[in-house]
């Protein structure tokens, strides 16, 4: 009966089994060539999402107070002379003055909506406009001391 143990290798196996593996390289020149286009690819990838997501909901309310009670109501002015310019704004943002003495508080409520045909044409973008060749090269490696075609 001849018994085999489990997982322990002699030493001049694990080295003819590393010889058996070829050693693959990744060279920085090519990590480096291929970064910039990446870079640019993924910088308009990103662009392309900010500009085609959509505001849905924007509320603030802030509470606020100075150490004197007339810089509080100029404050408070202030946010009415501006309501009247923008009339849209009215029932979005709200100034709640707090005349008791110096006090600062707020919330702000935003609900943000990317619409999915526009992440499925952005994802497809880039994919266009990375070099897959060359990542799918870097990836693989080429073989120590031999050539690649």
């Amino acid at each position: 009966v001849r018994s085999f143990p489990l997982g322990a290798k002699k030493k001049d196996e694990k080295i003819a089994d590393k010889k058996k593996r070829s050693a693959r390289v990744r060279p920085w020149r090519d990590i480096v060539r291929i970064v910039p286009s990446v870079v640019a690819a993924s910088g308009r990838f990103v662009l392309g999402l900010l500009r085609s997501a959509v505001i849905e909901e924007l509320e603030g309310k802030i509470e606020a107070g100075f150490d004197s009670p007339d810089l509080t109501g100029r404050a408070f002015g202030y946010y009415q002379a501006a309501l009247a310019t923008v009339p849209g704004v009215a029932g979005r943002f709200a100034y709640v003055p707090d005349w008791s003495g110096a006090s600062f508080g707020g919330s702000l409520r935003l609900a943000i909506a990317l619409p999915l045909y526009q992440l499925v044409f952005r994802m497809m973008m880039l994919i266009a406009r990375l070099p897959l060749r060359e990542l799918i090269k870097l990836a693989i490696g080429k073989k120590k001391g031999g050539q690649d075609g």
